[in-house]
């Protein structure tokens, strides 16, 4: 998914931002490929969480990605939330357990607790995503900025795959079908959104 999408991205990002890329900051590499790191470990622990419980609880839990960014925010860049922010987040975290609630009567899978804890992770692990990226997202356009980070991601995937002997190969052409999907549709145009509004929104 990652892979495909920077791979996308790369004629269009260096065509029009390659003068912009090279006049990067010495600490504005380590930021990209720092985001990028986060990024991949919340789909490397989210995705491992889909192993041990159910989807449905899964989804629940690492969308509690908000939650966290606002507790990272207050910790380490000192934020201040607002009312109608605290109520939203509240508002959040209730509608999330009240999912989880429903849906506890199901399949839960081979080991819930171990599923929770690798989604609650990818959770976090989203949250400094986006925090890390908050200071480079404002100085890069858009483009750059998602392009570096995704190629940064899809590198640190690509080696735990390699590290690990995960294997990528030999599943139905359907199963690659949709690994192109999310690629274009939840990579390129939902997690940029989030890339997007890291600049103009807390």
């Amino acid at each position: 998914r990652l892979t495909i999408s920077a791979l996308l991205l790369t004629p269009f990002a260096l065509s029009q931002h390659r003068g912009l890329l090279r006049q990067l900051g010495r600490r504005d590499l380590p930021l990209a490929a720092g985001a990028g790191l986060f990024l991949a470990l919340h789909f490397a622990y989210w995705i491992a969480s889909l192993e041990y419980t159910s989807v449905l609880i899964s989804v629940v839990l690492v969308s509690t990605g908000p939650l966290w960014v606002a507790l990272l925010e207050v910790i380490f860049l000192h934020a201040r939330l607002n009312r109608l922010i605290v109520i939203g987040l509240g508002v959040a975290f209730a509608g999330g357990l009240g999912i989880a609630a429903a849906g506890s009567g199901g399949a839960e899978g081979s080991n819930p607790a171990l599923g929770a804890v690798l989604s609650l992770t990818g959770a976090v692990t989203f949250a400094c995503y986006l925090v890390i990226g908050r200071n480079l997202r404002r100085k890069l356009p858009l483009l750059p900025y998602v392009w570096l980070v995704y190629t940064c991601a899809a590198a640190f995937l690509i080696t735990l795959v390699v590290v690990t002997g995960v294997p990528v190969a030999g599943f139905p052409a359907e199963g690659y079908f949709w690994v192109l999907l999310m690629a274009l549709l939840p990579q390129l145009v939902g997690h940029t959104s989030f890339n997007w509004a890291l600049r103009y929104l807390s």
